[in-house]
């Protein structure tokens, strides 16, 4: 390399490094101030986070309508395979792989060695090359253009996830298409206490509960289509246009 030109590259730009900052920081610190004068003059919030309805005043639930499609024709939940539907360049979701591995797989190893997992998702290509995953039954699909068609041929999905923020779109998507997504508490963030209180078969609490849980869908195909029937029912009467239509009709029936 060019000394020179390194050198350009490290002390002559950094004005113009410095005032992209700058800017990029000016405009991030404008949109929170004309969010918060938002806020302030509205006489309503909608948040889709249930448990943050409570932090504010003036706020109304008003949950992710999750995506559309009828339930699976078929399904496989006899088969060994789990899905897990994430985006592998986001951190949240390699922490939850790696929570997967590190603390619910060796459980597994002990009760049904066979057990594997199929991450649906984009992808670095360095974590085809990490051993830790293959020795954990992990596989990498990429991205997939028919999910609904990974969804059928997997036993159930699952969603270790252990930080992030929002909703997790891709537990509702699996309940709506009537597959039972075993989750932490933390990944059915926003309506925790609706699921806690009427689908607790496919909440995880701790690493064993997560992987009795699992094993509880693949040793009992009836179980598993019962429950993947009451996920589809919680996803309409919860996530449907239908629902969230309802209750936009109330909020502004409120104001």
């Amino acid at each position: 390399d060019d000394p020179v030109e390194a050198y350009k590259s490290l002390f002559l730009d950094r004005p113009l490094r410095l005032a992209q900052r700058v800017q990029r920081s000016y405009a991030l610190t404008s949109y929170r101030v004309r969010a918060n004068e938002a806020v302030a003059a509205a006489r309503q919030i909608w948040l889709a986070n249930n448990e943050s309805v409570p932090k504010w005043s003036r706020a109304v639930y008003m949950p992710n309508v999750s995506p559309e499609g009828p339930p699976l024709a078929y399904r496989t939940p006899e088969t060994s395979r789990f899905i897990f539907v994430a985006n592998m360049e986001y951190g949240a979701n390699i922490d939850a792989l790696n929570y997967y591995c590190d603390h619910i797989y060796p459980i597994l190893r002990k009760r049904a060695a066979d057990t594997s997992l199929l991450v649906c998702g984009w992808h670095s290509p360095e974590l085809l090359q990490n051993e830790r995953y293959r020795d954990c039954n992990v596989s990498f699909a990429g991205y997939v253009s028919d999910i609904r068609q990974a969804y059928a041929e997997c036993c159930a999905a699952v969603a270790p996830i252990v930080n992030g923020s929002g909703t997790s779109i891709k537990v509702m998507e699996a309940m709506s298409l009537g597959v039972p997504c075993i989750s932490t508490p933390l990944g059915f963030r926003g309506y925790q206490s609706e699921i806690a209180g009427e689908l607790p078969q496919v909440v995880g609490a701790d690493p064993r509960d997560f992987a009795d849980k699992m094993l509880s869908l693949r040793g009992n195909v009836e179980t598993n289509l019962s429950i993947g029937r009451a996920c589809t029912d919680f996803a309409r009467r919860h996530w449907s246009t239908t629902a969230l239509a309802a209750r936009v009709a109330q909020a502004l029936e409120d104001l």
